[in-house]
């Protein structure tokens, strides 16, 4: 049901409209009306399905950063053990919604150097790869067709 001010103004109008008719009509209960309850429903559905689909894309985004932030991590992690000559291993710590695959968990030079971050909803998620043999930068790649993830 896509969100419209048009339909929020109408009934808007409609619920004004239901208010002056009431006050001219001499009334001697007091209390809401059905009509003014039904309004106040459908307002509240309307604001409750905007709430949960930014809630949806609030959490889609920040999984997919945590994601990307976990592979720079450990992109830093591989080069500076690489550097002063230690043992090529990163800790493995798999983000909400995603886990990581390098062959051996928690070796640079697993799966031959290539580390990835796969999310566990490919049709909602990018993934993220980091090539450690190229030292080359963290890559992302969109699996779905939505233009969500504008960036990869």
């Amino acid at each position: 049901m896509p969100f419209s001010y048009m339909k929020v103004f109408n009934l808007l109008i409609c619920y004004k409209f239901i208010r002056e008719k009431k006050h001219q009509m001499p009334n001697k209960e007091k209390g809401f009306s059905l009509i003014e309850l039904i309004v106040v429903l459908i307002i509240t559905a309307i604001l409750s399905q905007i709430g949960f689909t930014a809630f949806n894309r609030y959490v889609r985004r920040t999984r997919a950063f945590a994601a990307k932030t976990a592979l720079l991590n450990i992109k830093k992690e591989c080069e500076s053990n690489s550097d002063i000559k230690a043992a090529e291993e990163f800790t493995a710590l798999a983000p909400a919604g995603y886990s990581l695959l390098s062959g051996n968990l928690g070796d640079c030079n697993g799966n031959n150097g290539l580390i990835v971050a796969k999310p566990n909803n490919p049709s909602r998620l990018p993934e993220y790869s980091y090539d450690f043999s190229n030292r080359s930068r963290v890559k992302c790649t969109k699996n779905s067709s939505d233009n969500f993830f504008k960036n990869c």
